[in-house]
């Protein structure tokens, strides 16, 4: 105790805040993003499919709420969210459309700085098939900086009913509505 009581007070306070780290807080960049996708499934009454519903919807795996789907029978599928700059990406939430599930197992989680065929770092590959037993996924990644956030899938479709990218970006480049 005399030894705290000697410390210059400008010490102590460098001493607390060594022990002590400033939490920022992490926002959700898929609000703030571009969103695509390779095509865009169009049903038999024309209503399309697009991939900003993924961004825009309902936070539920309901079809008829409106989620995003590319068109079927494609060799490959991708659905993408640009950002305007470089993020870290923490997690990605996400909601699988509940009454056929299936469509999307086996997919694949990418970020990149330029295209899902150019170089990407692979975050997550459901190699279990858990998009059939876990409509609701939460999945934590921890890479590289990036600009893009892919959905991969050969031979099948992407069909995401909402999603949440966490992260935090290197710069402060959003600019917050006033309401």
């Amino acid at each position: 105790m005399k030894m705290i009581s000697k410390l210059q007070p400008y010490v102590f306070l460098i001493i607390i805040t060594t022990f002590f780290v400033t939490v920022t807080a992490q926002i959700n960049l898929a609000l703030h993003g571009i969103v695509a996708q390779e095509t865009t499934f169009k049903d038999a009454a024309g209503i399309s499919y697009n991939a900003n519903l993924a961004v825009e919807g309902h936070a539920n795996n309901n079809w008829a709420d409106g989620c995003s789907s590319t068109a079927d029978n494609q060799t490959t599928a991708w659905w993408r969210l640009f950002l305007p700059k470089l993020a870290y990406i923490t997690n990605v939430k996400f909601y699988l459309r509940s009454d056929e599930p299936e469509r999307m197992n086996d997919f694949r989680l990418y970020f990149s700085n330029d295209t899902v065929y150019a170089k990407s770092e692979r975050c997550y590959r459901d190699t279990k098939n858990q998009a059939y037993r876990n409509l609701n996924q939460s999945i934590d990644c921890d890479l590289s900086p990036t600009k893009n956030v892919y959905f991969f899938n050969r031979n099948t479709l992407i069909e995401l009913c909402y999603i949440e990218v966490y992260g935090k970006v290197l710069k402060q480049y959003f600019l917050e509505s006033d309401g």
